[in-house]
């Protein structure tokens, strides 16, 4: 995770909902390690806030089946 673009940025701004979602959105779509971060995701469910992957925890939610 080291080649993520969130790298260096506040961590308040990706779990306190500093940034609005499209910019979270523009950020991780851009990012080099977009799906590597989107599968650790979602393949650990006790990540449940912020963004990961360009996801939110709805959407993450949504794709594991569970919403």
């Amino acid at each position: 995770m080291n080649d993520a673009s969130c790298v260096g940025l506040p961590p308040e701004l990706w779990f306190g909902g500093g940034f609005p979602q499209n910019v979270v959105k523009r950020v991780c779509a851009r990012c080099p390690v977009l799906l590597e971060c989107r599968e650790y995701a979602l393949g650990d469910p006790s990540i449940t806030s912020g963004y990961w992957g360009g996801m939110t925890q709805l959407e993450r939610e949504k794709a594991r089946g569970a919403a």
